[in-house]
Order: structure tokens, then sequence, then C-alpha cells
């Protein structure tokens, strides 16, 4: 999940229930009061997408509540996909079949990740990845 908002509250003594700035699917928050995070369904529920209530009121008025909400990040999930894929290559195994100018890197189960063309002479040395091999 990548962040996404923080709406602070301050003056909220008696206060049970903030409404947040941006709307929000439940567990996709996070909520602190005075620093101290609070757990969800225990300190506070969620009740609408942008309203958290407190179980127990604010007991000063100098105390501060800040809510984090946070979205799904489907850019962040594809670049951790693709780490996890290279750092399961790399502790797989790789053939270079020199016949058709390929290395073809495995994961540790022995399915094919990655795939590069490769030219090896005496004057050039040069690898590209070619994504229209991969299976």
């Amino acid at each position: 999940m990548a962040y996404r908002a923080s709406d602070v509250f301050t003056d909220v003594a008696g206060q049970t229930i903030f409404q947040t700035t941006h709307p929000f699917e439940q567990s996709q928050e996070a909520v602190y009061l005075e620093g101290i995070k609070l757990t969800p369904g225990l300190d506070y529920s969620v009740t609408q997408p942008d309203t958290v209530i407190l179980s127990t009121p604010v007991a000063e008025q100098t105390y501060i509540l800040e809510i984090l909400t946070y979205t799904e990040d489907t850019v962040s999930e594809e670049i951790d996909t693709k780490l996890d894929n290279i750092l399961t290559a790399v502790s797989g195994s790789w053939l270079w079949d020199k016949s058709d100018q390929r290395i073809t890197m495995y994961d540790t189960y022995g399915n094919v990740q990655f795939v590069f063309s490769v030219e090896d002479t005496l004057d050039v040395a040069k690898r590209e990845r070619r994504q229209d091999l991969e299976i």
C-alpha cells in the first residue's frame, strides 16, 4: 500500500467521531493519538469510507489525533513483483546456449524468468534482454 493522505485533528477533547478529507477502504488506515498507534476494532472502528469512530472519547484538549490513509499502489506492486522475479532468477540457474546466442535465466523451480540475446566475439561482448523470447 502507498501513503495517500494525512488528516490531523487538534482540540479534540471529548470527541469520538472524525471525518477524513479522503475516502478510504477499511484496513487502509492508521490512527494515531499523541503518536501512539491505535488498534482497529479495539480502539476505533470505521463506519463509512471517510469516518473513524473512537471507542473512548479523547481525554485531553491538547491531544492530537492523526489519521493516515493509504491506497493500493499497483505500480509499486508491479515493481515488487519484478524485483522478486529477479531475485528468484539470480538465486536460480542460467544456461548459455552459444549455438543460438542466448542466455536463459531460470528460477529455483526451473521456470524461465529472463532470456538475453548475447553477442560474444573477440571485439564485442554484449547482451540484450529479449522479452519476445521469454515463455
